[in-house]
């Protein structure tokens, strides 16, 4: 039997510091994913627009702590993020306290502390196409040259501008990881953090309205599918 983990930089919300930085700007490159393919993966949905997140059990969502403020709706089971599924209304968000909205300083150019967890009015429950991830072990990290998997409702053609519509359908991209430095070589201004999580390259990432969804570590175990979840994507 598969077991689905969510991979974290922390255990817990308030401990949590985390930074995605991507060498590319888009999801290009990447291909519908399949109906249940990823039953913890749901949309998010607001008057800011969309973002991901991940059902960690029936009435709580991880997501980035910049696509909870005006977050209304959370929708589970569906390839779409405007219909089919399992819709619940958000009764309250919780960003890290420390979360930095909007904010540039010269030591933190990216956000940091991105990450937070939103609470359902209603729950929604395991079905076929719903189930929910759990946190791996404090201190787990993705591998260097290990492949990934990003879903998300971004755009997948390099064509579009960055601030148009989300995509139709729940997408993938598979990426490599790198090591921090990489990150830190390509843009000054990434910082050389343990928070860090430096992926992507070939053409193929992250954008607009993946963000606060899972970066997917598919490890070549049968027994074992471990999950790190994306706080913000570059």
């Amino acid at each position: 039997m598969v077991r689905t983990n969510a991979l974290t930089l922390t255990a817990a919300l308030l401990a949590f510091s985390a930074t995605a930085a991507t060498i590319d700007k888009r999801i290009v490159g990447g291909e519908d994913a399949k109906d249940g393919e990823f039953p913890f993966v749901v949309s998010i949905d607001g008057t800011n627009g969309i973002c991901g997140g991940t059902l960690l059990d029936s009435t709580t969502v991880l997501t980035a702590g910049h696509c909870v403020k005006e977050s209304v709706t959370v929708r589970a089971g569906s390839l779409r993020h405007d219909g089919g599924g399992v819709e619940a209304r958000v009764a309250s968000r919780t960003a890290h306290p420390e979360y930095r909205l909007n904010k540039w300083e010269p030591t933190l150019p990216y956000a940091n502390n991105d990450i937070a967890i939103i609470k359902l009015e209603t729950p929604i429950e395991k079905s076929d196409k719903i189930g929910y991830a759990t946190l791996a072990a404090n201190g787990s990290d993705p591998v260097v040259d290990s492949m990934a998997i990003i879903a998300g409702w971004g755009k997948q053609k390099p064509d579009v501008q960055p601030r148009g519509d989300a995509a139709e359908l729940l997408a993938k991209v598979t990426i490599p990881i790198h090591a921090r430095e990489l990150c830190t070589k390509l843009d000054k201004d990434v910082g050389n953090r343990e928070t860090l999580v430096c992926a992507g390259g070939n053409g193929k990432n992250a954008c607009r309205y993946d963000s606060g969804g899972p970066l997917i570590d598919e490890r070549e175990n049968e027994t074992s599918h471990r999950r790190r979840v994306i706080c913000h994507t570059g």
